[in-house]
């Protein structure tokens, strides 16, 4: 993390303002604009594959890859055992 360019450092801290404010528009479960079914299914992939690809960019393959792994498993288990608030 350290010896990453300053440029790819501030790219990726502009990603995580974004989809944060993604995120709390349209994924957070006290917002009016909450999203439902399919489509927080795509928000939440959309948002976790950023996370991957930047811990991938940021850390290296073996962390991001971890990180997937947990998400993924994270998903799976939040859907097959309905524990969703929606």
């Amino acid at each position: 993390m350290l010896k990453k360019a300053l440029t790819s450092k501030i790219i990726f801290f502009v990603i995580s303002i974004g989809v944060m404010t993604l995120w709390a528009r349209y994924g957070a479960p006290k917002s009016f604009h909450t999203l439902t079914g399919f489509n927080k299914f795509m928000l939440e992939v959309f948002v976790y594959g950023v996370g991957s690809i930047s811990f991938y960019n940021l850390f290296g393959i073996k962390i991001g890859t971890v990180y997937l792994i947990i998400v993924l498993l994270n998903l799976f288990f939040m859907y097959v055992l309905k524990l969703q608030r929606h």
